[in-house]
């Protein structure tokens, strides 16, 4: 049976709750039909409950806090959400950004770096830094392999179509759909990378977390 999701908290949950109105009033572990056996019910409230809404194409959570809280989750490759309004309701489309912040409170921290400019001070730092960028390059890489290897056999044989608008997005991009790997976009995304992948070695991630914890 649902379970009826905890009360969204923060503005940016309010604002979300208001605008999906009825996302949030059962979380149904089954909806989530791309999750892994490690997704369990109350992670699908948590993460509910932090983010406003549910994120169907949830797999499983990528990083927890020393109390064992969601701090990012591991996104499907490809979003199709008939609860939301919007550019994902007619169709599934593809969803390269498969590491996500879902802690509200990373995400305002994070959020005021980079009103700090931090974007720009680690854009300075990766230039002057040719082993950072070396590691970069392959971050995005294991990014793109990563993704790829979740898409299921039957989503895999849909991309090889020639008329298929997934092909671009999903092989040729890194983390975010990042195209150029010596740029820094969105520090959100890379420290999500960060945290639920240490093993890649984002560096910008790794700055990130540091100068969040310093």
């Amino acid at each position: 049976e649902p379970v009826a999701a905890p009360v969204v908290v923060g503005r940016r949950s309010r604002r979300r709750r208001r605008r999906y109105g009825k996302a949030c009033e059962g979380v149904d572990l089954n909806v989530f039909t791309r999750r892994s056996t490690n997704l369990t019910l109350e992670d699908c409230m948590s993460i509910t409950r932090q983010l406003g809404y549910k994120p169907l194409n949830m797999v499983e959570i990528g990083a927890r806090d020393k109390e064992g809280a969601p701090l990012c989750i591991l996104l499907y490759p490809l979003n199709f959400n008939a609860e939301l309004k919007g550019r994902y309701m007619s169709k599934m489309l593809p969803f390269p950004t498969i590491y996500w912040i879902a802690s509200t409170s990373l995400h305002k921290r994070i959020s005021e770096l980079e009103d700090k400019g931090w974007i720009s001070k680690l854009q300075s730092r990766l230039d002057d830094d040719e082993d950072a960028q070396m590691h970069m390059v392959k971050a995005h890489d294991q990014c793109a392999t990563e993704r790829l290897s979740m898409l299921s056999q039957e989503d895999t044989e849909a991309m090889k179509n020639p008329n298929c608008a997934w092909q671009n997005c999903l092989t040729k991009v890194g983390i975010a759909g990042m195209k150029d790997f010596k740029k820094v976009k969105c520090l959100h995304c890379h420290l999500a990378h960060y945290l639920c992948r240490p093993e890649h070695n984002n560096i910008i991630g790794k700055w990130v977390h540091l100068a969040l914890y310093l």
